[in-house]
């Protein structure tokens, strides 16, 4: 590093250290104090602060500077943020060119955060045009990349090389809302998947925006994790799918009712690779539901804001089909307002013995009702007989919005299943139970769950008192 570079980086002077301790670790062979040295970045973001590695490590001796410029791998990672943390410590583009200098042709992980009220202050918005300028410049060496920023920035800082980000794993981007300029396109930063055939991971978040044009280009083949936050039809969303057929992780937020254009799949889709699939949603999802077989899926949420004045379908939810014919080893499954019957969710968590965490939750108080049917299933039987636990497993009970059982069937099927474990001479699995009974006449179970708490029990219970 040159004296001006090390200008650029190096900030106020550290207090002087013994040469006696400095010298005893500089005898260690470079290759040793090179794994030190990357064992000393902090975990997650890596920001340009002269407190932090790396930039600390050049502060302490010329042969620290002279090891840790020459490690790329130290200076492949930057987080970069325009508050008034970094504007403190002087933060300049200077510093940032010198950084990814160092790096060399080492891929880079980068994250840049501005917020709306940062990009209104003169002196940040230069700073964010310069840095931005700087990390498009080596943009051919982005491997990962986390951009969060407003939606009134002009589409001309984020113009892309024509070559594309042919290292480019993964690219997680958020617009936030902001005041429109007349030259902004809240589209242009998902330009940054074009070419880019290496993407193992996406996420787009613009609640009140459609899909990115640029992603019905995109080759979303060797994708494995898959977050859209934008409005969707579910037909647009099981088209993403059959483009990605290696899809691990997936979740659509903000998915709209169907058009009666839309064209579905005549048969199920099957998806081996998909374990954890999420869908939030204005109304139902029925029908990507019912397109959908997923035999490795093992956490499914599905959360519907249906307004509390609605009128609410108890028909077929399907549910219980998509579990019927996929078969997977279902660990998690919540619901948030989610119509089904009480009998139907029984079947479910009949086929669904390797359930962990169940969440029931209901803010109109209206779906699903929950009775003495689906608490004595889960207490092993029926009101006359014992049995076998349906989700054996269960660890996490929550049930919010709309139980309306007998005082005291709640509490007896979490007592059985403890006292079946104490007698097995086991630990209960169920250790988290979280409830909100739909009236106020649940004093014994109360009481009970209020014993199992102080016996270990992790317990949340509330009644409504309208």
């Amino acid at each position: 590093m040159t004296p001006n570079e090390c200008q650029d980086l190096a900030y106020p002077a550290l207090r002087p250290v013994s040469r006696y301790r400095i010298c005893e670790i500089n005898l260690l062979p470079p290759e040793i104090l090179t794994e030190i040295f990357i064992r000393c970045l902090p975990s997650g973001s890596v920001r340009p602060r002269y407190r932090d590695a790396p930039l600390l490590l050049c502060r302490v001796c010329k042969h620290w500077n002279m090891v840790a410029t020459d490690i790329p791998f130290l200076w492949a990672a930057i987080a970069i943020r325009f508050d008034l943390d970094e504007e403190h410590h002087g933060e300049q583009a200077n510093p940032i060119r010198t950084w990814l200098s160092l790096s060399r042709d080492y891929p880079l992980d980068i994250s840049v955060i501005i917020q709306w009220e940062e990009w209104v202050e003169r002196k940040r918005r230069r700073l964010f045009i310069d840095t931005f300028k700087l990390l498009v410049s080596v943009f051919s060496r982005w491997r990962t990349v986390e951009i969060t920023l407003p939606n009134c920035i002009s589409s001309s800082y984020c113009q892309f090389p024509p070559g594309g980000a042919p290292l480019l794993e993964s690219a997680h981007i958020h617009v936030t809302s902001g005041s429109s300029a007349g030259s902004s396109d809240p589209f242009a930063c998902a330009w940054i998947c074009k070419g880019s055939d290496k993407l193992r991971s996406f996420a787009w978040q613009m609640r009140s925006s459609p899909i990115p044009p640029i992603i019905n280009e995109s080759n979303l083949a060797m994708l494995h994790d898959l977050h859209l936050e934008c409005s969707l039809s579910q037909s647009q969303c099981l088209q993403l799918l059959e483009r990605c057929p290696l899809l691990q992780t997936c979740h659509f937020d903000n998915v709209m009712q169907s058009s009666w254009d839309d064209i579905f799949p005549p048969q199920p889709l099957i998806y081996s690779s998909l374990h954890s699939f999420r869908v939030d949603a204005q109304s139902s999802v029925s029908e990507i539901l019912k397109s959908l077989t997923l035999p490795s899926l093992k956490s499914l949420v599905v959360s519907l804001a249906i307004n509390a004045g609605e009128a609410q379908d108890f028909q077929l939810s399907e549910l219980h089909p998509l579990i019927s014919r996929s078969k997977p080893p279902l660990e998690k499954l919540t619901l948030d307002n989610f119509p089904i019957s009480e009998l139907e969710l029984v079947q479910c968590l009949v086929m669904t013995s390797s359930l962990v965490a169940l969440e029931l939750n209901d803010d109109n108080r209206r779906s699903p009702l929950l009775t003495d049917i689906i608490i004595v299933a889960l207490s092993g039987g029926t009101r006359d007989r014992e049995g076998a636990f349906i989700c054996p497993k269960l660890e996490v009970l929550k049930l919010t919005g709309n139980v309306s059982s007998t005082d005291r069937n709640f509490s007896k099927m979490v007592q059985l299943r403890w006292e079946r474990a104490a007698a097995a001479n086991q630990v209960a699995c169920l250790q988290k139970v979280h409830v909100e009974f739909a009236d106020e006449w649940h004093q014994e179970d109360v009481a009970v769950l209020t014993e199992l708490r102080s016996q270990g029990l992790t317990l949340r219970v509330f009644m409504r008192q309208d």
